[in-house]
C-alpha cells in the first residue's frame, strides 16, 4: 500500500554507510480459498543500483493468521538496510524497489496463467 522512509549516515574508517530504514504497509485480504485463515508470503526490498552485491536486495518474511471473521488487515513493517556510499549525500536519489518474492512454483504458475 505505502512506505515511508528515511536515511541515517554513519562513517567507519572514512568509509561512509547509508542506513535506509522504511516503515512498509501492506493490505492483507482474505479470499475464499483460505479456509484456515493463515497468512504467509515473502516481500523483498531492493536497491537495483546495488543489484550485484548482496546488501542491495533483502528479502523478508510475513506469517500471520486471520482472526475469527476479519476478511483484511494491514500488515506494517519497519526494517533497515545498510549500504555503501561515497558521501553522504548519495544516498538521497536512491531507487527502492518493493515486491512480492515469488518461490519457483509461483513464478512458473504466474508465467503460465499470463493472459488468461
Amino acid at each position: 500500500m505505502n512506505f515511508t522512509g528515511a536515511c541515517v549516515y554513519d562513517e567507519d574508517d572514512e568509509k561512509w554507510e547509508a542506513e535506509i530504514e522504511l516503515l512498509v504497509q501492506i493490505a492483507v485480504e482474505r479470499g475464499p480459498a483460505s479456509k484456515d485463515g493463515k497468512i504467509d508470503f515473502w516481500y523483498f526490498a531492493a536497491i537495483p543500483e546495488f543489484q550485484s552485491q548482496a546488501q542491495g536486495k533483502s528479502i523478508f518474511s510475513v506469517a500471520g493468521q486471520f482472526e475469527g471473521n476479519l476478511t483484511r488487515l494491514l500488515y506494517q513493517d519497519e526494517l533497515s538496510m545498510r549500504i555503501p556510499v561515497a558521501k553522504p549525500t548519495d544516498g538521497q536519489g536512491l531507487e527502492i524497489v518493493l515486491g512480492f518474492q515469488l518461490s519457483p512454483e509461483e513464478l512458473t504458475y504466474n508465467r503460465e496463467s499470463k493472459g488468461r
